[in-house]
């Protein structure tokens, strides 16, 4: 499994565990980081079942920055609003 050290080892202590929950309960849900082709430090996690993307973790700036794909979590079936 890819590990996101790359990432964390840029965050304070803090950072890092809110980031680490919120990476593994994106796991929980199926969806699996995947390290961007780029040389910046970026993940995109994504679903290979249904193919979308829900987040994306990455430092710019020296920063960390969470992108999140809210209206996803509600196309899964069962999680309708």
């Amino acid at each position: 499994m890819l590990t996101l050290d790359p990432f964390y080892t840029n965050l304070s202590l803090e950072d890092r565990a809110l980031f680490a929950e919120i990476a593994e309960c994106a796991m929980q849900l199926g969806y699996m980081p995947k390290k961007s082709k780029t040389e910046a430090i970026h993940y995109v996690f994504t679903s290979s079942r249904i193919r979308k993307k829900l987040l994306k973790f990455s430092i710019e700036q020296g920063k960390p920055v969470l992108n999140w794909s809210g209206s996803i979590l509600f196309t899964q079936k069962g999680n309708e609003p």
